[in-house]
């Protein structure tokens, strides 16, 4: 009986051996097909949209410089007088810390200004009668600098692996509410004759969000500055807006600038294009990066040049407070902590291999991590340009 166990015993654990390669090959065997048929087409439209829009990212870059140059921090105080969404402690703490501050915009006025889309100021007859006190939008006149997390929800994120912190989840900017918010501003305006002031704190509350340290408040901005020309065109008054080719340059330049840092953006093109950057947009270049550094392992493994070029240029490159910690306390992960990224990435729903897979990558073949890292890029890497418009 001893040896028929014996035998059992060894038959179970060939059977076991054979089980255990046969997922191994079968793994590699996905990842190699993923590499080919699924990673691979995107990264070369990525590469490809760069290389063909280089010249025009050049251009938009100097057309668009008057709107990069920060001048005196913004006060701490607009924070509350915004909504954010995003990760829900942060928004808590937030909140309670601004108390009466910042109320929304009702629901029935958002609908209203949704139904009269471009036409809110032009039909004021039909537009909402809201009482707000607008007066901090004057004081953003001059204060464009909103690099620092102070009286925003990113004052309450946790930033350190260590303890759970994730960069997946960052509170940003509610557009519909801003936007709402321009709207109310310039129907007050309209209403009291003065559309040239109502414009101007617009352009000074847009110009604050093209100040911040993170890229989707900052095309918020830019909806902001679309967002005035359309109402002011509406009432023939587009001398009070901003140029269009500033505005379109913005647009074609912004989005670009945040992921010049993406490891698949050719280098020469990013070397080109660095010192161009503008200080706002040298901090959301950085701060896509953080999640890049999260994940760790597989990111040094296999774009270890990437690695030492940008920690040789983020040195200096960022004045936020918030994107300077968050790198500062990603430069040395614990091994591991990118499954837990992964984990947390609703995106990743999206993914051929989904997030098992990538989990599991970290203890598999230097091919499976590559794979599900290249995985990882493509289910959440963002065309960079706008598409071309007739």
């Amino acid at each position: 009986m001893p040896r028929l166990l014996r035998r059992l015993s060894i038959a179970f654990a060939v059977l076991a051996a054979g089980l255990v390669l046969a997922g191994w090959v079968a793994m590699r065997v996905i990842a190699t097909n993923v590499l080919e048929k699924q990673t691979e087409p995107v990264k070369q439209q990525l590469v490809a949209d760069w290389n063909a829009h280089a010249d025009g990212y050049e251009r938009d870059l100097l057309a668009s410089a008057a709107w990069g140059v920060l001048a005196e921090r913004t006060p701490a105080s607009i924070g509350c007088e915004l909504r954010w969404q995003g990760e829900p402690k942060a928004l808590k703490a937030h909140l309670a810390r601004c108390g009466a501050h910042g109320a929304p915009v009702p629901a029935d006025v958002l609908e209203t200004l949704h139904t009269l889309g471009d036409d809110v100021v032009r039909k004021t007859t039909e537009a909402p009668m809201v009482e707000r006190d607008f007066g901090w939008m004057a004081q953003l006149h001059g204060h464009d600098d909103w690099s620092q997390a102070d009286g925003t929800p990113l004052e309450f994120v946790e930033l350190d692996p260590a303890k759970g912190g994730t960069v997946l989840d960052v509170p940003v900017l509610d557009v519909v509410q801003v936007r709402a918010l321009a709207s109310l501003r310039l129907l007050a305006g309209v209403r009291a004759g003065d559309p040239a002031g109502a414009a101007a704190d617009v352009s000074a509350l847009a110009r604050a969000l093209l100040g911040r340290p993170v890229v989707i408040d900052q095309l918020v901005g830019i909806t902001l500055l679309e967002h005035l020309r359309a109402q002011l065109a509406s009432i023939e008054r587009l001398d009070l807006a901003p140029r269009e080719e500033e505005v379109k340059a913005l647009r074609g330049s912004r989005l670009a600038s945040a992921m010049i840092w993406h490891p698949w953006v050719p280098s020469a093109l990013r070397a080109r294009f660095l010192s161009r950057l503008p200080p706002a947009s040298r901090c959301t270049a950085a701060g896509e990066v953080m999640l890049l550094l999260e994940l760790g392992e597989p990111v040094a493994e296999n774009y270890p040049t990437f690695l030492t070029d940008f920690a040789a240029w983020r040195e200096g490159a960022c004045a936020s407070d918030f994107i300077n910690r968050g790198l500062a306390l990603r430069t040395s992960m614990p091994k591991g902590s990118w499954q837990r990224a992964v984990q947390a990435a609703p995106v990743l729903e999206r993914s051929a291999l989904g997030p098992s897979l990538l989990v599991r990558a970290a203890e598999s073949s230097p091919l499976v991590r590559r794979a599900a890292l290249e995985t990882l890029f493509t289910v959440m890497v963002a065309r960079p340009f706008p598409p071309a418009t007739p």
